[in-house]
């Protein structure tokens, strides 16, 4: 007689939050505290704020126990050894009068600073990133990765599905439906200008039990389709507006930035990796990560369907596009390049540059006369002082 495999009970795992400090981290910690699948989750910062947090949550009564690592660079060490998964959320938050390249060079030291000591003392852990921006921190870690020999871009995740719960949102509001039966892809990248909404290819997750003709689910889903192709322009105008709305109304109140729901995405995704840790196959989420096959002709990292597995990226996907979504993407393609190139310059010491499109002068007084300050790879000087100067190419 057969006998019934003996029960395993889903294991438990261990993480590690890196910038407590900010709103973003001591919410994102509330909301982890919740998780079943947790067993221990870790604070780190360099304020008492991580401390506070601590006491406080280590009053909810759950399960997952809460460890506060409050200090210099040996604490962030015994934060980091033998966490299954780091998540990277402090650093300067957004602000309406700063470009992405100002932000970059705001976070720069801290990313790199906890991204050094996971290589050093747990490479082996799944690094979710959300610290903005995030187009540009994913190519820098995996540089650094890279430089010490230890890379697998699969533990390497940029954390983008925040666009994709926003449209799931839209997309429920013009269908009047709920949000939770919706998947909405993005793809493209983590800012306004590099979100591409793929809402052609949103379909509903609804499981009709009582429902036993097909037909009826397919003209459903087409009915949902048709309802919303009309307001896919303002559905990604919404989507790559969101984060710059929430600041506008938070600078008008000087109440911050806007940290909730980057929060709730992050524990969403938190949630299907554990899930997929523990072998669930069916675990689907947006992605900014290191792309190989053909889409990686187009750019090497990018947003995307991932299926999450034990080693964090299974594979990934990307889903069909139709003719205003394929131009919106290729509209992203120079802010994308020159945000993988601000990461990986940054490591490796090259100079990017964005290309121009300005036609060679034929005269140097036609070079002096044109509003810029860059032609080709020479720095031009507009002053009265240096009219005599000549460039050379």
């Amino acid at each position: 007689m057969a006998t019934r495999p003996k029960y395993k009970p889903p294991k438990k795992y261990t993480l590690t939050i890196l910038g407590t400090i900010v709103p973003s981290g001591r919410a994102l910690a509330l909301l982890l505290k919740q998780i079943s699948g947790l067993k221990e989750i870790r604070l780190y910062g360099t304020s008492d704020y991580v401390c506070d947090t601590a006491i406080d949550l280590s009053s909810i009564d759950t399960n997952t126990k809460i460890k506060a690592y409050k200090g210099d660079s040996r604490l962030l060490r015994e934060s980091i050894i033998g966490s299954d998964i780091i998540v990277i959320c402090g650093g300067e938050p957004s602000k309406l009068t700063e470009n992405q390249r100002t932000l970059f060079y705001k976070n720069f030291d801290a990313v790199r600073h906890f991204a050094l000591h996971i290589i050093e003392y747990n490479p082996k852990a799944i690094v979710l990133i959300s610290t903005p921006p995030v187009n540009s921190f994913v190519p820098m870690i995996v540089e650094e990765y890279k430089k010490a020999g230890v890379c697998d871009p699969r533990r390497i995740i940029g954390l983008s599905n925040v666009a994709s719960i926003c449209a799931n949102s839209e997309i429920a509001d013009i269908l009047e439906s709920d949000p939770t039966i919706i998947l909405c892809p993005t793809i493209g990248g983590l800012s306004k200008k590099t979100t591409v909404v793929v809402s052609s290819e949103a379909i509903p997750i609804a499981i009709l039990d009582n429902v036993r003709h097909l037909g009826l689910i397919a003209v459903y889903m087409n009915t949902c389709l048709l309802m919303f192709q009309v307001d896919a322009i303002q559905v990604q105008k919404n989507v790559a507006n969101y984060e710059h709305d929430v600041l506008e109304a938070n600078y008008m109140e000087n109440s911050g930035s806007c940290y909730l729901l980057p929060a709730f995405s992050t524990t969403r995704f938190v949630t299907s990796l554990i899930s997929a840790m523990n072998g669930d196959n069916n675990c689907l989420e947006c992605a900014y990560v290191r792309q190989l096959g053909h889409i990686e002709d187009f750019l090497p990292y990018l947003a995307s369907l991932v299926r999450l597995g034990p080693e964090g990226v299974h594979s990934a996907y990307m889903p069909r596009l139709g003719e205003n979504e394929c131009l919106a993407l290729k509209r992203t393609y120079p802010y994308l390049k020159d945000a993988i190139n601000l990461g990986v310059g940054a490591v490796t010491g090259e100079v990017f540059r964005k290309n121009r499109m300005v036609p060679k002068p034929s005269s140097f007084c036609e070079t002096v006369q044109r509003p810029v300050e860059m032609v080709g790879d020479v720095v031009v000087d507009l002053s009265k002082k240096y009219r005599n100067f000549k460039i050379f190419q």
